[in-house]
């Protein structure tokens, strides 16, 4: 405990000085809003959310009906271009193997006859005329 100070004075003297100390401070509790604000707070921050959503929904529905046409148009071509590939596919399996064919030696002389219309000097070429046939 403190030791409480004693102060004496002469009464014709002024009166005495007593320390002067503020007066305790009450911590402000912060006044808190009624309950019915903070529920219409929620309510309206919910609706909001909801809102946004809505329109963000629309607009991506919106933006996927405008797809579906070009989606459509781009399988047509699809199809058109696997078309015009199998066609060419079938070409270019056909001179691959004309190409295997030319290169192969043992075939290197029946593909000479073919191109220049030569006939081989052991073999003799039969030239049939229709008129002769009855």
């Amino acid at each position: 405990m403190k030791a409480a100070r004693v102060i004496r004075y002469d009464e014709s003297l002024n009166p005495p000085q007593i320390p002067h100390y503020p007066p305790p401070q009450r911590r402000q509790r912060p006044q808190s809003k009624p309950r019915t604000n903070l529920h219409k707070t929620l309510a309206l921050e919910s609706l909001t959310k909801i809102g946004v959503n809505l329109c963000l929904a629309g607009v991506a529905i919106v933006t996927l009906l405008h797809q579906l046409p070009q989606q459509k148009q781009q399988e047509i071509k699809l199809q058109e271009i696997n078309t015009e590939v199998n066609k060419v596919q079938a070409r270019v399996n056909l001179l691959q193997d004309n190409l295997s064919r030319y290169f192969d030696p043992t075939t290197s002389s029946e593909v000479m006859q073919e191109q220049t219309h030569l006939v081989l000097p052991n073999h003799q070429e039969i030239v049939i005329n229709e008129t002769t046939k009855k």
